[in-house]
């Protein structure tokens, strides 16, 4: 059966939570179908604290004090900029392994406006001491992301999508893994007919790099000055 990615990653969190009692998972009032199941299998290990993020980020450190890996899960904005003060003192700054979970990555809660869409996380989070960060992209990295922070002596901050993905690779380390249903390289392919494995976004048309996947030989025509924001207008 096919899953998605979200569902990846509370099975493997709920296989992780059978096993160690210590293991606790925390919500701000947010649901997913695999967290049902999750809370289902292992109830005495799941919490739903309400809309009350900053708490629930102070809750979670002082468990960790006490021994318990936990996971603390919500909408991306709502569990990285509502607590941010109580994630950089309580949790980053303590350096406690508790795990910070945020569902919807950038645009995906896009119609809900702009207190759901989650433009700002990462480089929120990268400001913080002792953090780690992890961006699942397929249900194979959506389920590893779960063995890393579970075995982590750090915080670390997981930015979860939601929705089907392709898997990339077979397992975590594996070469890209080419489906049979289509090509990884037509992922990636532009308007030239070139194949890419990376990925840079400029804000102007004039960035000065002119690297090969993105620039032509030939050149592009450059929109007129009028009409665009030049290098030195940031």
């Amino acid at each position: 059966m096919k899953i998605d990615l979200m569902t990846a990653f509370f099975h493997q969190l709920k296989n992780i939570a059978l096993k160690n009692k210590n293991v606790f998972f925390i919500t701000a009032d947010h649901g997913a179908w695999a967290l049902a199941d999750f809370k289902k299998s292992v109830g005495s290990q799941y919490l739903n604290i309400g809309i009350s993020e900053q708490a629930m980020a102070s809750i979670a450190a002082g468990m960790a004090l006490e021994g318990k890996k936990v996971f603390i899960f919500s909408i991306t904005p709502f569990v990285t900029q509502r607590c941010l003060e109580q994630i950089k003192l309580d949790i980053c700054l303590s350096n406690l392994p508790v795990t910070i979970v945020g569902n919807g990555s950038s645009l995906t809660y896009a119609t809900h406006g702009p207190s759901h869409q989650a433009i700002e996380d990462i480089a929120m989070m990268r400001s913080l001491p002792n953090i780690k960060i992890l961006h699942p992209y397929d249900n194979i990295s959506s389920a590893h992301s779960v063995n890393l922070a579970y075995k982590s002596k750090s915080p670390v901050y997981i930015k979860l999508d939601k929705g089907f993905y392709e898997n990339i690779f077979q397992k975590p380390g594996d070469k890209l893994f080419r489906s049979n249903k289509k090509k990884q390289s037509e992922i990636l392919r532009d308007s030239f007919g070139r194949n890419h494995n990376y990925l840079r976004i400029s804000l102007t048309e004039k960035c000065n790099l002119r690297c090969t996947y993105c620039m032509p030989e030939s050149g592009v025509i450059l929109s007129p000055k009028n009409h665009i924001n030049a290098c030195k207008d940031f």
